[in-house]
């Protein structure tokens, strides 16, 4: 009967007719061991992220972000030696800095990925405020340097306008990049759709901005207003980020196929940067 069948049988997994169609969608799509999309959760560097980082890897989380702006600082060397102490098989990342030496020491606290960038976001105003921060080609360059030797990975943060620079963070080093900008138009971004005019637009926050600050603060994640080093401003509708990110993986494919590179390796060994003047860069963009 059913019922004694059912007794003795032990279920693997599920599986669904929409499961099988995302896989075939989405072929390239980062998963886990168990085939499940890999899920990065972030935690401070104060309070309780001892806490934090337990119930968030209970919940299922594969990678933790300890994500601070002075990654550098001894309060942020402390908390990944700690985390890592704890949790030793866990990926940690750890973000942000802008030098080589704070590469080394995060690395030998127990960091697997560094993340740089410091200034060079499209709402920041770092180092505008705090006179901080470095090009971010130049940084990259030189914490993946160091990252290289150490067996670290190196993520772009910051500064990324279309797939252009995508192509050369990855020239200059980065094994990644992340988005704040390109990717805060588009459906998947938090934030409602507001017309103006003829045109779609949605309100991207800095992450110091006055606005998120003053959201802080009436959550009760922040005890007063500090001076801005972000601000605020619409960017347009951009659609989905399924098309923002295939505009990127073709640019980047076109650009590998100029310098000759079948792999990303190949294309960080063959990628060259020249200096360039204002009018060299006006030249290369279309005119009328």
């Amino acid at each position: 009967p059913i019922e004694l069948l059912i007794k003795f049988l032990k279920i693997k997994g599920l599986i669904t007719a929409k499961d099988i169609l995302k896989s075939l969608q989405y072929p390239d799509a980062l998963k886990d061991k168990k085939g499940k999309l890999t899920v990065g959760a972030t935690v401070g560097v104060s309070g309780r992220y001892f806490e934090e980082a337990e119930r968030l890897l209970s919940a299922g989380a594969d990678v933790l972000l300890i994500d601070t702006a002075r990654a550098g600082s001894v309060i942020a060397v402390e908390a990944v030696k700690n985390i890592r102490r704890k949790f030793s098989k866990v990926p940690i990342v750890v973000g942000n800095i802008d030098n080589p030496e704070h590469v080394e020491i995060l690395a030998d606290a127990g960091a697997d990925c560094v993340k740089v960038g410091i200034g060079p976001g499209a709402r920041c105003k770092t180092r505008m405020v705090a006179g901080v921060g470095a090009p971010q080609i130049y940084a990259i360059a030189a914490c993946s340097a160091v990252a290289e030797k150490l067996g670290v990975s190196i993520i772009s943060d910051g500064g990324i306008k279309g797939s252009d620079d995508f192509a050369k963070a990855l020239v200059a080093g980065a094994d990644a990049v992340m988005l704040g900008s390109l990717l805060a138009g588009t459906d998947e971004s938090p934030g409602l759709l507001i017309r103006k005019g003829s045109q779609l637009i949605k309100e991207y926050r800095g992450s110091a901005s006055f606005e998120h600050q003053l959201d802080r603060l009436e959550k009760g994640t922040l005890d007063e207003i500090r001076n801005p080093e972000g601000e605020s401003s619409p960017v347009p509708y951009a659609g989905s980020v399924a098309y923002v990110i295939k505009g990127m993986m073709d640019g980047l494919r076109s650009s590998m196929s100029y310098v000759g590179a079948h792999d990303l390796k190949e294309f960080h060994k063959k990628g060259e940067f020249l200096w360039v003047s204002n009018e060299g860069y006006d030249e290369g963009k279309p005119r009328t």
